[in-house]
């Protein structure tokens, strides 16, 4: 089945959210709405790192489903494939670490796009809940193996619903964030991870922030769009909201000529 037959004919229709909005090409016949259409920038990062023969990740599954999407490399940013790596890697090694201390835990990916973390790292027996907008969960559903032990939501990350789907909520939980928070509204952010800390009271959270977020005044704020102060950090302004998570760990990524340093947080409940 081509990569058009496969958007076209999920969810039993045409979906209301490809329609008057500007669509951008991702591969030879898929085009899809800008915030979608960014999976495939991970994607296409890691696909190909896989075929280099000093790969990172070693992501197979993702050069097997950029294959059969017929994603095209084009030119390929060796400063943005090694960015996209270094977060996944790190990402990876904090997830690794929940599953080696709650095998039967589940992990929660908000914003999952095309990632394939799944087939990366898991451990046989963890529960999975991969998250996001219907034109994704659609291409996931067809495109990745099947599993009893994954579910694919189809729901807007900061759509409360999708944690009904957590059924067993007491037992241990890891929450990824990851590439996704920038294409939030700011405002919204602090109900969302407020409603995950009170619904999971056993987790752990992932947070992967845009570079340029910081905090002020007790607030996260896009530092390219204020004039105000924002020198504050952003997981320690998370933990001070007191809605249920305290700061584990910090990674700092280098950054390059390019891109300034950037963070990731590790938090608990």
């Amino acid at each position: 089945m081509s990569p058009t037959a496969l958007l076209a004919g999920s969810g039993g229709g045409s979906t209301p959210s490809l329609v008057a909005t500007e669509l951008f090409r991702v591969s030879r016949s898929i085009s899809l709405p800008r915030a979608q259409a960014t999976a495939f920038s991970g994607l296409r990062a890691r696909a190909f790192d896989a075929g280099q023969p000093g790969s990172w990740l070693r992501d197979h599954a993702a050069r097997k489903l950029a294959r059969r999407l017929e994603v095209d490399h084009g030119t390929i940013d060796p400063e943005r494939v090694g960015t996209v790596l270094q977060r996944a890697a790190q990402v990876d090694r904090w997830v690794r670490g929940f599953l080696s201390r709650s095998p039967g835990g589940t992990v929660i990916d908000l914003g999952t796009g095309l990632d394939t973390r799944f087939e990366r790292i898991d451990n046989g027996v963890a529960r999975w809940i991969d998250v996001d907008l219907p034109e994704i969960i659609d291409l996931r559903r067809r495109c990745l193996r099947s599993s009893s032990r994954r579910e694919h939501v189809a729901a807007s990350v900061v759509d409360p619903t999708w944690l009904a789907r957590v059924t067993r909520p007491t037992e241990p939980c890891c929450v990824i964030l990851q590439a996704v928070l920038g294409y939030l509204p700011l405002a919204e952010v602090r109900g969302m991870l407020a409603r995950i800390a009170s619904r999971l009271p056993d987790a752990m959270l992932v947070l992967d922030p845009p570079r340029y977020w910081r905090g002020s005044r007790g607030q996260l704020v896009d530092s390219r769009a204020t004039s105000r102060v924002v020198d504050d950090d952003v997981a320690e302004t998370i933990a001070a909201w007191n809605i249920g998570w305290t700061v584990a760990e910090v990674a700092t990524l280098e950054g390059t000529a390019a891109r300034a340093p950037s963070q990731l947080a590790r938090f608990t409940t």
